[in-house]
């Protein structure tokens, strides 16, 4: 049973934590904290992938893999008074020479395992094992938190149909790169994507249809430009933000998604595209939005399925059509 001391220490536990860390942030805190109020010799936490130790001892870290592998089959935590003598864990060598208790408590996560913790002390650990329980089961209600502060915050940002980022997000996004990019003085390309024949697909197949082809080219753009900031800007046509991508680079994988997108829907859906790159940094977010726009209907009015790029050298230039050039 957990006395009102332990409470109080509980309370303080709950305090330190918020689901606004990281995954290594909520070990590192619960296990420094078992560590100082337990007095332990050791503390092993681990979620999914990640695990934190105090000490890292190698012999430790093998023991309570062992026993955490034990808890998640049972489903229960385990208390092991002395390691040295357990029996089931005769198969590791070092655990002869632990002379010392171990208790292993899982966190649970809608009512799965999701991680454990495992205590190492000279002191009897079964009249803490309750407290540690406890300890386990707030790590899973932070964790819980943690998930759904993230699920919430990708829905506000992104396409529920494609998974890519959508148009609010994309327009913070480009005023901040543009924004940083005339700090660094680096280029930026703005990329405008509209699909050709897309609404003669969606009256001869249905809209069904439709979804799952912006499903696919999600996918492609993803693949294609991994590295860019993707964005279902809005119907059929898509943007993509490439910082400090030059001309060069950006036609290159400009050219590679149109044709990818055409070798996929085999001529069916095909891509026009338009680019921007400013080269000095001084077009405006809205300006770069319509000059990628222009672009775009450029590269519609030449026949479709084509990527026309302009550049931005300098405010007194004016836009550049590469073509031209």
């Amino acid at each position: 049973m957990i006395s009102p001391s332990e409470y109080k220490t509980l309370y303080e536990f709950v305090n330190i934590l918020s689901p606004e860390y990281s995954r290594e942030q909520i070990l590192e805190r619960a296990t420094e904290f078992l560590y100082r109020t337990i007095g332990a010799e050791n503390v092993i936490t681990s979620i999914e992938n990640v695990t934190c130790a105090k000490f890292s001892r190698t012999e430790h870290v093998e023991i309570s893999k062992a026993i955490s592998i034990q808890v998640r089959s049972m489903k229960t935590p385990i208390i092991i008074p002395n390691v040295a003598t357990d029996f089931t864990l005769k198969g590791i060598t070092t655990a002869q020479k632990v002379n010392c208790s171990a208790c292993t408590t899982p966190i649970m996560f809608q009512q799965l395992i999701i991680g454990t913790i495992t205590i190492f002390t000279q002191l009897p650990i079964r009249e803490k094992s309750e407290f540690v329980q406890e300890i386990g089961f707030q790590i899973g209600r932070v964790y819980a938190m943690k998930n759904a502060l993230e699920g919430a915050r990708t829905n506000a940002i992104t396409d529920n149909l494609t998974g890519l980022y959508n148009k609010s997000y994309f327009n913070d996004v480009l005023n901040h790169e543009i924004e940083k990019a005339k700090i660094k003085e680096k280029p930026t390309t703005l990329v405008i994507i509209d699909l050709d024949n897309f609404k003669q697909l969606n009256d001869t197949e249905g809209h069904i249809a439709g979804d799952e082809a912006l499903k696919r080219i999600g996918l492609i753009i993803q693949s294609t430009m991994p590295t860019g900031i993707n964005c279902r800007y809005g119907g059929e046509e898509f943007s993509i933000l490439l910082p400090e991508a030059s001309q060069a680079m950006s036609k290159e994988v400009s050219e590679k998604l149109r044709e990818t997108i055409e070798k996929e829907f085999a001529g069916k859906i095909t891509a026009s595209i338009g680019t921007i790159t400013s080269i000095n940094s001084t077009l405006t977010p809205l300006t770069m939005i319509q000059e990628a726009d222009a672009a775009m209907y450029e590269a519609k009015r030449k026949g479709k399925n084509k990527v026309v790029q302009y550049i931005s050298l300098d405010k007194t230039l004016g836009i550049i059509n590469t073509e031209n050039l």
